[in-house]
Formats: structure tokens, sequence, C-alpha cells
């Protein structure tokens, strides 16, 4: 009878290391890829474009101002400079549904915008007759509103009368077409 052979393999420190190598670059290469970069959500936004204003008020609400203590150096002087005072404009508050600005003193003036109940105008003058107030502003464009149908959150004693009031436009007179 034979004996019987067994084979072994050495395991030298080189197989090992070639082994190490190998398993490394094996799981180097699974975790590759990089997860994506989640992108930020924002709310839904709704851009609404600005209206340029093509009237600026005659004169802007001004605040009384306040006393403040300032201490001078020694030996300053105060020089008081008076002048006419800054017109304060008073405000009216809508109080009807909805209020219709015209271009005059007038619901036979053209329409120039509209603005709901508790919306604020600045006056600016008066119509002759007192019932009109020419206000800022509609959409950046001023317009008459009926004394009747707005609030004085103010005194309107002050405001001016207006100078020039728009002229209405006489309608054309139809012509007869028979023969």
């Amino acid at each position: 009878m034979r004996p019987s052979s067994t084979s072994r393999t050495a395991v030298t420190p080189g197989t090992i290391l070639l082994f190490i190598l190998i398993l490394s670059l094996t799981l180097a290469g699974c975790g590759g890829k990089k997860a994506p970069t989640p992108v930020p959500t924002s709310p839904n936004v709704t851009v609404i474009p600005l209206t340029p204003t093509s009237h600026v008020p005659k004169y802007l609400p001004t605040h009384p101002p306040t006393a403040e203590s300032t201490a001078l150096p020694q030996g300053s002087t105060v020089t008081t400079i008076s002048g006419p005072p800054t017109p304060v404009l008073p405000k009216v508050e809508v109080v009807v549904n909805q209020i219709i600005g015209y271009n005059g003193p007038g619901e036979q003036y053209t329409p120039v915008g509209s603005a709901g109940a508790g919306e604020q105008l600045i006056v600016e003058e008066r119509s002759p007759d007192g019932q009109w107030l020419h206000v800022c502003c509609f959409a950046g464009r001023p317009g008459w509103v009926a004394l009747k149908d707005v609030r004085p959150l103010g005194s309107l004693d002050d405001v001016p009368v207006a100078e020039s009031i728009p002229t209405l436009s006489p309608l054309p007179t139809p012509t007869s077409t028979e023969p």
C-alpha cells in the first residue's frame, strides 16, 4: 500500500499581502458612487411686479419731532432757524365696500382706480364745494373721491381748495345718417 500523500500549499507573506490588496480594491470599488446631494426646496413664491409710481404727493406726511436731550460742547450756542411748518396732510379711511377714484371731482369723470373698505388715502386737495377730495393714490395714480364715502382721520380744515380741476370733454353729438 501506498502511503497517502497530502498536498499542502504554503502560505507566504506575499500571498497574504496580495489577497489583502485584492480584497481592499474590491471593497473600495463597491462604494465608489456618492449619494446625490439633496436639492433644497423653496416654498411657492409669487413674484408681483412693482407698478412704477407716476405721482408724488404734493406734501409728504410728517410726524412731529420728538424732544431729545443732547449735550452740547462747552461754549457752543444753539441757533434756531424758523420757517414755514411742513404741512401734515390728513388721511381718510374708506367706509364703503369699494370706492372708485375719478380723474375729476364727479362720477362723470373717468375712473382711475378703486380702494376697498378700511383702506387709507392721503388727502391733497378738496373741491370748491367741499364734497370731493383729491387723494393719493390708486396704484400710484391720484384720484378724486366723494366725501360721503370716506371718514376723515384728521381735520380737513387746512386742506387746500384745488386750483385747477380737470374739465370734462364734451361727448360727441350723434349725427343722423338718414337720407
